[in-house]
Formats: structure tokens, sequence, C-alpha cells
């Protein structure tokens, strides 16, 4: 709403030149800052999870009665518009040896339900609801591929770089994205998934194929997850806060 985001731009003007340091939790974010308002007091903290390898994973194929030779493609996060869930509701009558499950609630989640009923797809998704943060690395764990498939619908969603992605690396699971920026980066840089133009169809249906009928490459890919989550931690993320307060 107009009305709001003059509002609270003119806040965020005011006062975040008045801050010793502002935080962004993705390096783009600081770029756009410092070009906004000519800031340079900034610190990176990305939203990193802590360094945790679950001793077991649920087994979901058993736990929801899914046949074994099914693929788990997995969303986990918060259920709100533009993020990528009605495109994969879109492709799964392609790709029928794969299921969707979400773990997560929100506003949307009933839209969602009445989506699933009405495309016939109860056989291929599952509303697994929310997780505490101890629990939700087992069902991580699990899956086959995760997914954060962010629209590009406005700035902050642009330069997107949410924590499920980092929660998917940290549970040795290889991700598909959406090519914005910030993620594209992250994929490109340690070799742990594909990125895609969340709006395309084809191009995501291919993915999906690539990843779970390529048993080496799908490998490939999760060992890369295990080698970058020994640095895309919390434990050693904090450390640059550390050391600049100190």
């Amino acid at each position: 709403k107009k009305i709001k985001q003059f509002f609270w731009k003119s806040v965020e003007k005011f006062f975040i030149k008045q801050a010793n340091y502002v935080i962004v939790t993705g390096p783009m974010d600081g770029e756009f800052l410092k070009k906004e308002y000519g800031i340079k007091n900034i610190i990176l903290l990305r939203n990193l999870p802590r360094y945790y390898k679950p001793t077991l994973s649920l087994d979901l194929h058993s736990h929801l009665n899914i046949d074994k030779s099914k693929k788990i493609i997995l969303y986990q996060g918060v259920l709100l518009k533009g993020r990528g869930i009605e495109m994969m509701f879109s492709v799964l009558k392609e790709i029928p040896n794969h299921v969707f499950l979400i773990a997560g609630g929100g506003e949307e989640k009933e839209n969602l339900k009445q989506l699933l009923d009405k495309m016939d797809l109860v056989d291929q998704i599952y509303f697994l609801g929310k997780y505490t943060q101890e629990e939700l690395p087992k069902v991580t764990a699990s899956a086959d591929i995760g997914v954060s498939l962010i629209e590009n619908l406005s700035t902050s969603y642009y330069y997107a770089l949410p924590n499920k992605l980092f929660e998917y690396i940290m549970a040795e699971v290889p991700v598909i994205v959406s090519n914005l920026p910030q993620m594209k980066n992250i994929i490109d840089k340690y070799d742990i998934g594909l990125s895609v133009e969340p709006d395309n169809k084809d191009e995501l249906i291919s993915a999906i194929r690539k990843l779970t009928e390529d048993k080496s490459l799908l490998e490939s890919k999760k060992q890369n997850c295990r080698i970058a989550s020994h640095e895309l931690n919390w434990e050693k993320e904090v450390t640059t806060l550390l050391k600049t307060l100190n």
C-alpha cells in the first residue's frame, strides 16, 4: 500500500543514519542501502542455520505411506503469495513420479488446499504442518530436493536470500531456486543445485527431472551441500558480527 510504504520509507530514511551499524542479511541488500542512503556502516549477517546434522532423518515415504519409487520435493517455510508454490502445483501432472511436500503454515494455506482439490492433486501434495526448529532438520534431510521459487514481485523479493535455502544445504538436500541474483550466486558458487526462471514451467520441469533422474548428478550436488554446510552456518557467520562489535 503506497501510503504505508511512503510512511515507513520516511521513518527508515531518517533513523538509518542514526545507527552505529546497519545489519543486512545479503550482500546486495547492503549495496542497495549504500546507494539509497549513502551509508557505509553495514554488517553482513546472513540468516544461516546453526551447524547441525541430525543422527536420524524422518522416513517420509513410510511416515506418509508414499511409494518408495516416488521422489520427494520439499517446500518449507511460510505460505505466502509469491513463493512459487502454485507454480509447483502447476507442473506436478507432468512429473507423476514425484510428490510435493509442504512444511509450514501461513495465510495462503487454505487457498492452496482449495487449489489442490480443484487441480485434483491430492495424491501428489502433502501438507505436513509446522515443525519446531529441532524437528524440522529431520524432515528436511529426508527430501530428495528442496525448492525456493520466489517470484520477482518487489525489490525485497528480488534481493531474497531466504534461510530455507541454507537449511536445505545444511540438510544436504540439493535445491532448485529462482534465478534471482542472491540465490543464484549461492547456487553458482557452491554448485548445490539449479536455478530457473520462476515463471517458466518447462524450465522447472526440466530442472526437477535433471536432478532426480541423474543419480550421479544428485549425489554430486549432495556432496557439495555437505562441503558448503561447513561454511554456511551460524557459528561461522556470527564471528563477523563479534569481530566488528569488539
